[in-house]
């Protein structure tokens, strides 16, 4: 969205470009209205101040202009109006809320007072609010343009005041009369003037130079002295002197006119003099004064941007300012000889000269607009206006008029009026629209009062429902929804009341009775909820259906799986059994027979059988993620470095093997020997693929998993882990192999060479333990699989490779609790304690056992199967070591959910073997944990 709107606009201008102003209440411009962008761009290009009230806030968005006005209360960009003029609230406050509530108002050097430099300030101004309405035609701000008129209304004010002082002097004569007879000019007469100039002193008889002492060496006594020889008449004018006017004080100076008239006798000498006077003195300072005011008047009007210009009462002008002088680029003398005519636009000359002409006829204050030419010859509208200045007797002795240059005001007005109308017409057009949209929508549109009562419905209601509009309108919801959904279409009435409602769907009743599935969406407005609803039951009876063939689809997917799975296990348990069987049934016939030989080798194939079944066994927990597993810190580069003999030998001299290791490796938390088993099969499968010898390379690296990473990585959580991948140049695999890689009994090897059960079991394995396992190939260039193991933040010793067991003696006098519900199995593992020489007891179940236990035999070792009938193995673990502290547990599991995880499910003290078990595993097993004393820390059952 452009921003031109900002363009220009002074300091307030490039603040908002900024971004300054996005941290106020009124967000960043470009989200502001059009009505808002559209008057600031006016007020920001406008030279006189102005500001826009914005929102039910009434925040403030102004231009450098009316920044001048705020003094030292901007910056005030965003604030409410209230809190930025909080001292005129009570004057301007009730104007604002005319103008919010839609009426525009205009103001004539309103007097206000602000605080705007930290004290008191007497102002006025002139200015108009005017309201400004949103799309929807409601008043959204108030626009106010306006000019400070505070000088003005001063010099005014103050002229009047000097004007006024002017008819009080002329009305107060000052003149004074005095008699003065013989050479010593003796009062012989004064009047109550000269006694008020003379501080009411008895001077009748008395010489002037001893009735009035002060007046020596000023000239008087000889001006005196001089009309009396000469009989030459004197008058003075503002002639200074200094006199006593309050007894007991200092003389003061006095301006005075006065005249020196001799006295004769009928002889024509002079016998006296007279003496008659005016005193100045206040007539003079009040003209020292006048002058003063004359030129701050004179300043003043240089320094305003507008024309000022004066007039006598005949309505001749005479006097302009400079900015007169300058706009017309006429001289004073130009300017009165070509007159106003000329400048004033010929179709604005005969309304301007009738305002004149009826201003000077009645004394009445002249305004009016008109166009004015500039000096380029460009007319620009000014608005005139001119006051009279009355004397004391009301006479109008001059007038003083200015002219504003409202071209730009005049401009924004029009602009509004255009912005008014056109907001009117899109107001009018999204009506009509809203309307259309109500009539035709093919979605249901409801308007209803938070009771649930429908007060209005648009006519989709008849298409998708049935119902006519009058046949909803004053019906609850109660009425409409289906039952079993009422109580949640109440709460979501009452959730739209207080705010918009996300998506919301229930049943609704047809006209036949029948229900509808719609789709609600709503929202509060006042005293009511506007609700649309769309209607979705074929799109719901689409959805079941496909939901159902998916069903069936994943059914049909697991049954095939689960034959798979099945045939494999049944063809190679089979094999297995079939060895195992074969052969006992051959020693059985040769012992019947009395014949030994080739015992031995029978023996030895069942055995060899029945481990490859024991192992298949483990590989299918493995790829279901439920094998023992021994979770620990394991450093993976001694293990991995450990195998490198090993893996030479498995791959042959054709092949090269290559070890790449990171810096500053992580540990991983992991079962060492799973991750050497599947190190191994991974080898194995890389040597396949590559008949005619290559490259395999093993790489370990740390790595960061992300969010979006492990988003895209099926069932991993982000974190650190180490990536250990080997990678072959081999045949690589197809699309179609690549996508069953995983998958138990599927194998591209030979019948005989591979089972199908190495990758499917290193997939569980990782993933049991928190890891990842990936596969990437392409045929012709090779293979790469990539484990991700969980990182170990631990501080437990790390596993580095696979040790054999210690080989430890027989302690005598030990005694064993073997706890086992199979009866072949405790037979077994009673056989070995008593071939090691250990003394032992049995029990079948756990109660027996632990009758056992609370009994005063000594108990070393307690050897018991996890799933024991009733309690389990490691509830009576916990029981028999709370009663024995120091008794060691040895568990015997063929598959236990809870054993799945050894670490948690096996304390300090305890170990555990899975069956089936060679016999010598469960001797050394036996033999090391009786060798052992450790401290216990029992963890909690789970």
């Amino acid at each position: 969205m452009t921003l031109r709107f900002l363009d220009g606009g002074g300091t307030m201008g490039a603040m908002l470009r900024s971004g300054d102003g996005a941290r106020s209440a009124l967000g960043a411009p470009v989200g502001w209205p059009i009505a808002l962008r559209s008057l600031v761009g006016i007020l920001l290009s406008a030279p006189q101040p102005m500001f826009v009230a914005w929102g039910k806030d009434r925040l403030m968005v102004y231009n450098d202009g009316y920044m001048e006005i705020l003094g030292d209360h901007h910056p005030a960009f965003g604030k409410p109006f209230a809190q930025v003029w909080a001292e005129v609230m009570d004057q301007v406050g009730p104007i604002l809320d005319r103008a919010y509530g839609g009426q525009p108002t205009y103001m004539d050097d309103i007097e206000l007072v602000l605080h705007r430099y930290g004290r008191p300030e007497k102002t006025n101004f002139s200015f108009f609010y005017t309201p400004v309405r949103g799309e929807d035609g409601e008043v959204v701000g108030v626009f106010c343009a306006c000019t400070e008129t505070t000088r003005k209304v001063a010099a005014q004010r103050s002229r009047a005041q000097e004007l006024a002082r002017l008819r009080e002097m002329f009305e107060q004569s000052p003149s004074f009369v005095a008699v003065l007879r013989g050479r010593t000019h003796e009062f012989e007469l004064t009047n109550t003037a000269f006694l008020q100039l003379t501080a009411q002193r008895k001077v009748i008889g008395m010489a002037v130079r001893d009735a009035l002492p002060e007046l020596a060496e000023q000239g008087i006594f000889e001006l005196l002295d001089k009309v009396y020889a000469t009989g030459q008449p004197f008058k003075g004018e503002a002639m200074p002197i200094k006199i006593l006017r309050t007894a007991g004080a200092a003389p003061s100076l006095r301006y005075v006119d006065f005249v020196y008239q001799p006295l004769r006798d009928p002889h024509g000498s002079v016998t006296g003099i007279f003496v008659e006077g005016v005193d100045l003195t206040t007539s003079h300072q009040q003209a020292r004064v006048l002058r003063e005011s004359e030129e701050k008047f004179r300043t003043f009007a240089q320094v305003v941007p507008n024309h000022v210009w004066t007039s006598p009462p005949d309505g001749r002008l005479d006097w302009f300012n400079d900015q007169t002088l300058a706009y017309t680029g006429l001289s004073t003398p130009e300017l009165i000889r070509a007159g106003w005519r000329k400048l004033v636009h010929a179709d604005d000359v005969v309304p301007a000269a009738a305002a004149w002409s009826q201003a000077l006829a009645t004394g009445s204050n002249y305004e009016v607009e008109f166009r004015l030419r500039r000096a380029d010859g460009v007319y620009r509208w000014h608005l005139a206006r001119a006051l009279p200045i009355r004397n004391a007797d009301g006479d109008i002795v001059r007038w003083v008029g200015t002219n504003t240059d409202v071209e730009d005001q005049r401009a924004d007005r029009e602009a509004l009026l255009r912005l008014n109308t056109d907001l009117e017409r899109r107001v009018d057009e999204r009506t009509r629209e809203k309307e259309r949209i109500w009539r035709n929508s093919p979605d249901l549109m409801a308007v209803l009062g938070t009771d649930g009562i429908f007060t209005e419905v648009n006519p989709a209601w008849s298409r998708v429902l049935g119902w006519e509009v009058a046949q909803v309108v004053g019906k609850s919801i109660s009425q409409m929804i289906h039952p079993d959904d009422l109580a949640s279409a109440e709460q979501a009435l009452a959730q739209a009341s207080a705010g918009v409602l996300p998506t919301f769907e229930c049943r609704v009743v047809h006209r036949d009775a029948s229900y509808r599935s719609i789709a609600w969406t709503a929202a509060p407005e006042g005293c009511s909820v506007f609700a649309f609803g769309r209607d979705v039951t074929a799109q719901r009876a689409q959805e079941r259906a496909l939901e159902l063939a998916e069903e069936q689809l994943r059914q049909s997917q697991k049954m095939e799986a689960i034959g798979q799975l099945t045939g494999g296990i049944a063809h190679d348990f089979n094999n297995m059994l079939a060895s195992i069987y074969g052969s006992i049934q051959l020693m059985q016939r040769r012992l019947s027979a009395g014949k030994v030989e080739g015992l031995q080798s029978l023996l030895e194939k069942a055995s060899a059988s029945s481990q490859r079944a024991a192992a298949l066994t483990q590989r299918l927990l493995a790829f279901a993620r439920r094998q023992p597993l021994d979770i620990r810190r394991v450093d993976l580069l001694p293990l991995v470095e450990s195998l490198q003999d090993m893996f030479v030998r498995t791959l042959g001299p054709r092949t090269t093997l290559k070890l790449q290791f990171g810096a500053d490796l992580w540990a991983a938390r992991i079962d060492a020997g799973q991750v050497e088993s599947a190190l191994l099969n991974l080898v194995i499968n890389a040597r396949d693929a590559m008949p005619e010898g290559g490259q395999l390379t093993i790489t370990v690296d740390n790595m960061e998993v992300d969010a979006p990473m492990a988003a895209r990585l099926v069932d991993l959580s982000a974190g650190d882990y180490i990536a250990l991948r080997v990678t072959d140049n081999g045949d690589g695999m197809p699309a179609s192999v690549l996508a069953r890689a995983f998958e138990p009994f599927f194998t591209t090897k030979p019948v005989g060479q591979g089972t199908g059960l190495g990758l499917s079991m290193i997939y569980g394995f990782v993933k049991q333990a928190g890891g990842h396992v990936g596969i990437e190939s392409e045929v012709g260039k090779g293979t790469t699989v990539s484990l991700l193991l969980p990182r170990d933040l631990s501080t437990d010793v790390p596993v580095a490779a696979s040790a054999r067991a210690p080989t430890v003696s027989v302690h005598a006098g030990e005694m064993i609790l073997v706890v086992e519900d199979d009866d072949a199995v405790r037979s077994v593992i009673a056989a070995v304690l008593q071939d090691m020489g250990y003394p032992f007891m049995e029990a079948v179940d756990a109660t027996s056992a632990l009758a056992v236990i609370d009994s005063a035999r000594p108990i070393d070792l307690l050897v018991t199967d996890v799933g024991l009938p009733g309690m389990n193995g490691r509830q009576l673990a916990e029981i028999a070591i709370a009663r024995r502290p120091k008794l060691k547990v040895l568990f015997v599991t063929g598959y236990a959910e809870q054993a799945a995880q050894r670490q948690g499910f096996l304390g300090d003290g305890m170990q555990m073997i899975t069956k089936p078990f060679a016999i010598t595993e469960l001797a050394s097993r036996i033999r090391a944990m009786l060798a052992t004393e450790k401290p216990r820390a029992v963890p909690s059952a789970k």
